[in-house]
């Protein structure tokens, strides 16, 4: 029943779609999607108080709570909103051929994603955050992070517990915290730089091709534990919701969390583990068995407001993937049975009156050598066969509306920011990492974008 379900709403979307982003493009001009003005027209609060510096995903006490109550929480009403980004690229060094269709090789300016959204109530204890996006690099429309929930509030023994399902179709979309893949910095970057090739399962392996069922509760607002499983989508539900994608999930793809929370003060700590183990047949192909994939992850937080100007928060998680190859070592897609893959994020802000910020990260990626899988080529190729890359973002914004006493407010919301990654190490090297002469550093990312969110 559910999966009807999902294959009627799915075709339904990719009718309206293009009738639905041809209506709202003249509305648009500037990701990820996150401190949408419909939060705040529900629950009259401004978005700063749900979301550090006023837009983004990252998340208040109080922009916790909305999200694990099933967004729900605020008044009745049809909460549609959008957002664009707008971008401006330009990489230390240009990209032969292009750094897309449509593009040059350097110094690109594009409309990153418009996004529509339903973000907010259905009915009582019943709510949905639903994102259609149109992404102006690949110049394709589809059906982006979506978590419908129902969670409902009761008391056990004395202590205050929330339960909740959540229906999603990205593993972590539904987690509360700034830590894990989808929601983490940096919560956008540029669709025409150069990017690492070596990712785990869980940082977008299974992104938009499968649906998933949790369960979860928090309580006494220090426990949180959530359990549930994936299923793969269908090859013809993929075509319908634009998703390019060729593997399959061979079985129910398990996933669980756990994470101990804390306000001590004026601070905010959590620390935490998850972790997903799932198992695919590459492009269908089932000649050779299944290529298996553990993936555990170890989280934490800190946020602290000493008063309503300032705000100082840190992330970090570190997800360690084993991977057991017999499909793609079968068909000589790989050189090494048995692998692994380790990645590690983290990151820092300081915002001044939800208004101006600055954030510093670190990213690390680290693997088994495989010379087959990892192989030498142009720009996102490896010498060594190596996966390995390394490198910091750092990002300046200024975000002057989205307070109660703005313009246009809660109709307007708008971010600008530059950002920029170096890297010390870009697929498996520092220098000539593809065999063709090209530097790690090359692929050093200047953006400067503006983020509108209505």
């Amino acid at each position: 029943m559910k999966l009807r379900l999902a294959q009627y709403l799915t075709a339904r979307i990719r009718h309206l779609l293009p009738a639905v982003v041809v209506l709202a493009a003249p509305l648009l001009w500037s990701a990820p999607a996150q401190a949408l003005p419909s939060y705040a027209k529900q629950t009259g609060q401004a978005c700063a108080s749900c979301h550090e510096g006023s837009l983004g995903p990252q998340l208040t006490q109080e922009g916790r709570n909305f999200k694990l109550l099933g967004y729900s929480s605020g008044a009745g009403f049809f909460p549609i909103s959008g957002q664009s980004i707008l971008q401006f690229t330009n990489t230390n060094q240009g990209q032969p051929g292009g750094a897309a269709e449509h593009f040059g090789e350097n110094h690109n300016s594009s409309l990153n994603e418009t996004s529509i959204f339903y973000a907010g109530r259905i009915a009582p204890n019943l709510g949905a955050f639903i994102q259609v996006t149109y992404d102006g690099v690949a110049q394709a429309s589809g059906l982006d992070h979506t978590d419908i929930r129902y969670a409902r509030s009761t008391a056990v023994l004395g202590k205050d517990v929330v339960y909740g399902l959540s229906l999603n179709n990205n593993p972590t979309v539904q987690d509360i915290y700034n830590t894990t893949p989808v929601w983490r910095y940096p919560y956008t970057s540029s669709g025409l730089a150069p990017a690492p090739g070596a990712a785990t399962q869980l940082e977008g392996g299974l992104e938009h091709q499968v649906v998933g069922l949790t369960a979860y509760t928090m309580i006494d607002d220090l426990l949180y534990l959530e359990a549930g499983g994936y299923n793969g989508l269908g090859h013809q539900m993929r075509i319908n919701i634009g998703v390019d994608n060729e593997d399959k999930l061979a079985s129910v793809a398990p996933y669980w969390r756990v994470a101990l929370q804390k306000n001590i003060g004026k601070s905010f700590f959590h620390i935490g583990s998850f972790g997903m183990h799932d198992e695919l047949y590459p492009g269908y192909d089932r000649s050779n068995g299944r290529d298996q994939y553990t993936d555990i992850g170890f989280d934490g937080s800190w946020q602290y407001t000493p008063n309503k100007r300032h705000h100082l928060s840190a992330y970090v998680a570190d997800i360690y993937e084993r991977q057991t190859l017999n499909s793609s070592f079968g068909a000589g897609d790989a050189g090494i049975r048995k692998q692994f893959l380790n990645s590690f994020n983290a990151s820092s802000s300081y915002y001044y009156a939800g208004t101006y910020g600055a954030t510093v990260g670190a990213f690390s990626t680290h693997g088994t050598t495989d010379a087959v899988r990892y192989p030498a080529g142009d720009i996102d190729g490896s010498a060594s066969g190596s996966p390995n890359s390394s490198g910091y973002v750092l990002q300046a914004d200024w975000t002057p509306l989205g307070k109660k006493d703005s313009f246009l407010y809660p109709y307007l919301n708008v971010r600008f920011a530059a950002q920029y990654t170096h890297y010390f190490h870009f697929n498996g090297g520092g220098a000539d990492y593809n065999g063709d002469g090209r530097n790690a550093n090359a692929n050093d990312t200047f953006l400067l974008f503006a983020w509108l969110a209505y």
